[in-house]
């Protein structure tokens, strides 16, 4: 079943490639809107995604990581990845500010962007962890920081969290 939200078509060709069968639950306005973005950025054009990050599951997320980020929303970049962490154009990459912080330089805090992967199983499986939602964004932040290189303030908050989160999703089996 594909989604409301709807997917990339690369991901419903592979599907069908390996022969499964889809049923496509996309919204009529999603698709019409994928397909006239698609056409305006074939055109060049450069496209903003705006209003996603108002979504309730965004604003529990936001409201669950406080300043440690930004804002949380959603990319349509990413493929394997649940998460990752980008910052505003303008401002500093997470790396430059390591090397600084590593110089002994004084580095403004800027906290970074966490975007999530609409399509990935960790973030539509949010939807139903209502109770554990926390963690789940606590847990999804933590992984986009060690992916980018990042360490983590707490790495031990870190190894409870994922193990109590892998524990409840085995005893729910």
């Amino acid at each position: 079943v594909v989604s409301a939200y709807g997917v990339e078509h690369a991901v419903l060709q592979a599907a069908r490639d390996r022969g499964m069968k889809l049923i496509d639950a996309t919204c009529p306005v999603v698709t019409r809107a994928h397909s006239l973005a698609f056409k305006l950025a074939e055109e060049g054009y450069q496209l903003i995604a705006v209003g996603d990050h108002g979504h309730p599951e965004m604003v529990t997320l936001k409201e669950a990581l406080g300043d440690k980020v930004k804002e949380v929303r959603v990319t349509l970049r990413l493929t394997d990845s649940p998460a990752c962490l980008v910052v505003d154009r303008d401002a500093m990459s997470a790396h430059l500010q390591r090397l600084l912080k590593a110089a002994g330089q004084k580095v403004p805090a800027t906290p970074p962007i966490l975007e999530l992967n609409p399509q990935h199983p960790l973030v539509q499986r949010l939807k139903f962890e209502e109770a554990k939602l926390a963690d789940w964004a606590h847990l999804l932040f933590e992984q986009a920081q060690l992916a980018e290189g990042g360490a983590l303030d707490d790495p031990a908050a870190f190894v409870r969290r994922m193990n109590e989160l892998l524990l409840d999703a085995g005893a729910r089996k």
